[in-house]
């Protein structure tokens, strides 16, 4: 089901709706907060990337013969994948700002040194492009009131994996066809996912505002 928001809504002095509304102060310094999840990676993590698909790397300064990389999907603090890169004794490290994904999140690059062998090494892992979702209508960013009807028309697309095995919007329809909820006023988002055969995900989303009826009064 598309889902509120809970945002205030539009400028200043009035919202998406044109209703007057009272700007309101943001709490707080602005300061980043921890999300309370830990990554295990020893000993000594040394560098980190996030994809655009969901992946997080950290790279290890271990000097020792165990995996100098390991990957999370962002939010599983459990590691899914671990890679050992290539120098001559097996004790490769990944030096501070180290990794790097690719824009898509297919592939994961490592620069690793080797302090006993003075050798350094550059790797390239390759995950396979995620599916990806879209929307092709309607677009974001529009004002309905209760109760409108709103048609939405949307596919998926597999990246280099298996196939695509599920592709559904907000609301579980899975036709390609859906509509837009609209029976209460708010903001809200309509969102499709694209499920691959391997477990990847892609996703799209729209934001929209729902806008109450207005009443009008009965001529005196």
């Amino acid at each position: 089901m598309d889902e509120p928001d809970g945002s205030a809504g539009g400028g200043a002095n009035s919202d998406s709706c044109g209703n007057a509304q009272r700007r309101r102060r943001s709490g707080g310094s602005g300061r980043l907060k921890p999300d309370g999840l830990i990554y295990p990676a020893s000993p000594y993590p040394s560098a980190v990337a996030v994809s655009a698909s969901g992946l997080l790397a950290a790279g290890l300064d271990n000097g020792y013969s165990q995996p100098d990389i390991y990957l999370y999907p962002l939010g599983t603090p459990a590691a899914t994948i671990t890679e050992t890169t290539n120098n001559a004794d097996g004790t490769a490290n990944v030096p501070p700002h180290g990794l790097a994904f690719s824009a898509n999140g297919a592939d994961l690059f490592a620069v690793t040194s080797n302090d006993q062998s003075n050798q350094d090494a550059f790797t390239a892992f390759s995950f396979g492009a995620p599916p990806t979702a879209t929307i092709g209508s309607p677009t974001g960013g529009q004002t309905y009131s209760v109760g409108q009807s709103v048609p939405t028309s949307f596919w998926c697309n597999e990246g280099s994996g298996p196939g695509v095995a599920s592709c559904s919007d907000s609301d579980g329809s899975t036709s390609g066809t859906g509509a837009l909820n609209t029976s209460q006023p708010g903001n809200y988002t309509y969102t499709v996912t694209a499920t691959g055969g391997d477990g990847d995900t892609g996703t799209a989303s729209i934001s929209y505002t729902v806008c109450p009826t207005k009443r009008t009064s009965a001529p005196r």
